[in-house]
């Protein structure tokens, strides 16, 4: 088995639903819009504005949930995706959010064209290259995810994302963003709005254990109130919880109370 590096470990994909912690509420909204869109029923979705903190596992669930939608052999009564078809076996759909190229997948299986879109790098250009895409195969449905959507109101692109929204009703969208300000509250209310939360620091703390037990990762530890640690010093925000994990193992594979103690938490705060 291949082991992990740190980044790797950083930003650790879900491999499974029972492995998204907290986000209830965002974990069973998902899991409807794969039941609606994955073959046989081909559903067109709901356009869903996902509100959240920073690393509190938004781009991961729904990274494994479009991985679920497109899936060639999706498993309906579990929702598992199959890890065997040519989409399980990419790392992450929504990787490329961290470029500038859009990038669309078109699973033959069921006729969804996907998209991942980096909303602090994305040009209006780019947007309305999207649309004329997505005009040209009107037949396909199409499904975008924009991470980040408070990167275009920074930039003054908010009126490019509404174009992009309006012009084109074929396409369900899936946004993300720590914050709506800025955003058109008409805008807003096109969207179905699902908050994340986080899970309690017992539940954050044994699913840290389990993710050090893992065969591919293999960080070993002093004692096991470290985790308890660990999980509330990140706020039980999973992302913050794991680029810790990151560090142990590049400190020879070893997490100590010291180390998530001096981890520097408070950078990542808004």
């Amino acid at each position: 088995m291949t082991m992990l590096h740190a980044r790797q470990i950083e930003h650790l994909l879900p491999s499974g639903w029972n492995e998204i912690i907290g986000n209830r509420s965002l974990k069973a909204h998902l899991q409807s819009m794969v039941r609606d869109m994955a073959w046989p029923r081909q559903g067109t979705g709901v356009n869903t504005l996902v509100l959240g903190d920073s690393r509190s596992g938004k781009t991961s669930a729904v990274d494994f949930a479009i991985k679920a939608m497109v899936c060639w052999k999706l498993d309906h009564n579990t929702l598992q995706p199959c890890r065997e078809c040519g989409v399980c076996q990419q790392r992450g759909l929504t990787d490329r959010v961290t470029s500038n190229d859009l990038f669309m997948l078109d699973a033959p299986a069921n006729g969804l064209c996907f998209t991942p879109i980096n909303g602090n790098a994305v040009t209006a250009g780019e947007l309305d290259d999207l649309i004329l895409e997505a005009r040209q195969h009107g037949s396909r449905r199409h499904l975008v995810y924009i991470d980040e959507i408070e990167g275009l109101c920074r930039r003054h692109l908010d009126h490019a994302l509404y174009k992009a929204v309006e012009q084109h009703l074929n396409i369900t969208w899936i946004l993300s963003t720590a914050t709506t300000k800025g955003l058109a509250t008409m805008f807003i209310n096109r969207f179905t709005k699902v908050s994340t939360e986080p899970p309690s620091v017992p539940a954050m703390a044994v699913f840290l254990a389990q993710v050090c037990r893992r065969p591919d990762v293999e960080i070993s530890w002093d004692d096991g109130a470290t985790f308890l640690l660990l999980a509330g010093r990140s706020r039980q925000l999973v992302g913050l919880a794991l680029k810790c994990l990151a560090k142990a193992k590049l400190n020879e594979g070893f997490l100590t109370r010291a180390l998530v103690e001096d981890f520097p938490f408070d950078e990542d705060e808004p």
